[in-house]
């Protein structure tokens, strides 16, 4: 699993662009468009979120390799995904 944090612009998408196939990247901003109206649909931040962990969970349990794309400014948002990692065994 890799994280990326830093502030919207900053160019964390072209990075997990960069780093893997669309198909392995979970970006915030993808799953605020499928729930809301869009990208910047703040108004369904938990939904998109509670959607990204959940398939979060579910590419962890197979080990498949999972670049996510969002913010990450806060400690609590760093927390929820490494916490995942660790159950799943995936890191110390």
């Amino acid at each position: 699993m890799v994280v990326l944090i830093g502030p919207a612009g900053s160019g964390k998408s072209t990075l997990a662009a960069r780093l893997a196939p669309s198909a392995d990247v979970l970006s915030s901003d993808a799953f605020r468009a499928q729930i809301g109206r869009g990208e910047a649909d703040q108004s369904v931040t938990g939904a998109a979120f509670g959607a990204l962990h959940r398939a979060l969970e579910a590419r962890l349990a197979t080990r498949r390799t999972t670049v996510i794309d969002a913010t990450s400014l806060t400690a609590a948002a760093r927390s929820a995904v490494l916490k995942r990692a660790r159950a799943h065994g995936t890191m110390a």
